[in-house]
């Protein structure tokens, strides 16, 4: 073995990508441009010329495309458009090393061959990703790290998406999270900006300010770097988002950034700019009182704890909070006493969205002291307004409510 080999895991650490690949020591002979001689022990990588400048022309030969780069005048091209070198230049020593172990059983066809046409000669390597293995003729070489993943399959790797890529939501999306939970999401009435999507899962309260800026992270989606798919087999989490017909896979990947497989799309795309998604974990993605809110809608649970955890809310507000109000107050079934605590925290809110449900409520609520508290609730905004008291017979509280409905159109016209 040549003290060569330690130079040429050196090249290969400086030129890698997000944590590089490597060729396993007994299986690598040597790396260097066809036309040098060997370099002798000890030899410096700095007295040889560049490898791209010793290679004239790359062929690409694989399952998602065939296509070549050739060089004229030291501008490399792909057809008619000038490209960069730089998503194959980590490659370079892999491509012109002489390769020494036999080969593993592989499957019939690489996932990409690349040959190298050089001034006096041509090589070819043949590249097995999911097995992590680089073959030319009779011998094979095992890779190691994760940078061979990002090995070029396809010449969007070098020109780039003709069509832009794109995440495409409709207006309404799911959400599935590794561990089988499903969220979901609809785009707000009326709204046709992006990001003007809630959740509406029922037994899920989540950050709407995370969602809010995770959702616009997706209409802005952008290509940084493209993955073969075997990679993904390395992620320690993964999300599924099924918007319409469409389904996307995410995965949380080892450099601690996301990378979706969008439909169609035989690799995996990263954005850079993923990663405040972090580990998508549920601290990040729920509300924060979500463990609170999840019993003040439990039905099941004792009536005292749940009106204590809403008078615990005190002056708190979230999207969350909103649901889970607005889910046990529009229960038929549920109890008067925690829905009665439900208005007292709405009173603290009166926003036109929680007013307009109020006045919903008027028309499906017959209990008199939520009459009573809704009628209250109203007044913070229309003090003139009737205040419809429990001790009224139906009679008498009908024109009141229509007093309160009659009013609410007035505001809106």
């Amino acid at each position: 073995m040549l003290n060569f080999t330690n130079i040429f895991y050196l090249l290969l650490s400086l030129c890698s990508l997000c944590g590089g690949f490597q060729l396993s020591a007994a299986e690598v002979k040597e790396a260097q441009p066809a036309q040098e001689a060997p370099p002798t022990q000890g030899a410096e990588l700095t007295q040889t010329p560049p490898l791209s400048e010793t290679i004239q022309e790359f062929h690409f030969r694989g399952r998602q495309d065939s296509f070549k780069l050739t060089q004229r005048n030291g501008q490399w091209s792909l057809g008619k458009d000038d490209v960069s070198l730089k998503p194959i230049e980590s490659f370079l020593p892999a491509l012109l090393a002489q390769l020494t172990d036999t080969c593993p059983a592989l499957p019939p066809r690489p996932d990409i061959s690349i040959e190298l046409k050089l001034p006096d000669s041509r090589t070819k390597k043949d590249f097995f990703l999911a097995e992590r293995v680089m073959q030319e003729g009779k011998h094979c070489a095992t890779l190691d790290g994760h940078g061979i993943y990002a090995l070029p399959l396809h010449r969007s790797w070098f020109v780039g998406d003709r069509r832009p890529a794109q995440i495409r939501l409709m207006n309404s999306f799911a959400l599935g999270l590794s561990e089988g939970r499903n969220l979901e999401f609809e785009r707000l009435s009326g709204r046709q900006a992006t990001t003007s999507y809630r959740s509406v899962s029922k037994d899920f309260f989540v950050d709407q300010s995370f969602f809010d800026r995770w959702i616009q992270s997706l209409a802005d989606f952008r290509v940084d770097s493209r993955w073969h798919p075997a990679f993904a087999e390395k992620a320690t989490r993964s999300l599924t988002l099924t918007s319409g017909s469409a389904e996307y896979k995410f995965f949380y990947l080892p450099m601690q950034l996301w990378a979706v497989q969008r439909p169609g799309v035989f690799w995996l795309e990263i954005d850079n700019r993923w990663g405040f998604w972090q580990n998508f974990s549920d601290g990040l993605i729920f509300d924060p009182l979500h463990e609170r809110l999840t019993l003040i809608v439990n039905a099941g649970a004792e009536e005292r704890d749940r009106v204590r955890a809403i008078a615990q809310l005190g002056d708190s507000w979230s999207e969350g909070i909103r649901q889970a109000l607005y889910q046990v107050l529009g229960r038929s079934y549920d109890s008067p006493e925690v829905k009665a605590q439900a208005l007292r925290a709405l009173r603290k809110r009166p926003s036109e969205q929680n007013l307009s449900f109020q006045i919903e409520l008027l028309s499906t609520t017959s209990d008199p002291l939520l009459l009573r508290l809704i009628s209250e609730n109203l007044r913070v905004r229309n003090p003139s307004g009737p205040l419809i008291a429990e001790e009224l017979f139906p009679g008498e509280r009908q024109p009141l409510i229509e007093q309160w409905i009659s009013w609410w159109a007035e505001q809106k016209k």
